[in-house]
């Protein structure tokens, strides 16, 4: 007997549910809930996009100033909304010459909310104009980032809860053996 067809449930529908998911589990929401349809995987990013695009920044490390320029969320990309834009007006030529080369992984820390990694930008470019008035600007494939940073994130959790199998196991032996 095979199951009975899904309802085509509308992604405006899930969007609004969504809209109600707190923000503890974000790399549940974007590798888990994604796939379970389009129209789940359209509610899922229109959310990030209302919810989680404006807490993400990024935090370029500048050795001349030994320390972090902030980026911050400035829109979509009107052309291609697959692409997001960030920006900063402090230290525009400093971060021209620490990202001339790309975002090596080193020196450009991604932050979504309260989590942090030195996840890669996927179509990553920059815009620098010598015109004080015109803001540092990158860009990159958002949808790309928020994968390799939750698939990381992911990854992390995975490695910390065996060490803290691991280290309970070996708690317990010690204790039964009286070591």
């Amino acid at each position: 007997m095979s199951p009975p067809p899904p309802h085509d449930i509308p992604a405006d529908i899930f969007y609004e549910i969504l809209l109600q998911y707190g923000v503890k589990n974000l790399a549940f929401l974007w590798l888990n809930c994604r796939p379970v349809s389009h129209n789940f995987k359209d509610a899922v990013e229109r959310v990030f996009v209302a919810k989680h695009l404006k807490k993400t920044w990024l935090h370029v490390y500048i050795r001349e100033l030994d320390r972090d320029i902030e980026l911050q969320f400035y829109r979509l990309d009107a052309a291609d909304p697959t692409r997001v834009v960030f920006e900063s007006s402090a230290y525009q030529g400093l971060l021209e010459r620490a990202l001339k080369k790309g975002p090596s992984l080193s020196n450009v820390i991604i932050q979504i909310r309260h989590d942090a990694n030195d996840t890669m930008l996927p179509g990553f470019r920059y815009h620098f104009d010598p015109d004080p008035t015109v803001k540092f600007e990158v860009s990159f494939d958002w949808k790309g980032m928020y994968c390799h940073f939750f698939r990381e994130q992911k990854e992390v959790h995975r490695r910390c809860d065996i060490a803290v199998r691991i280290s309970s196991i070996v708690a317990f032996v010690i204790d039964e053996c009286h070591i």
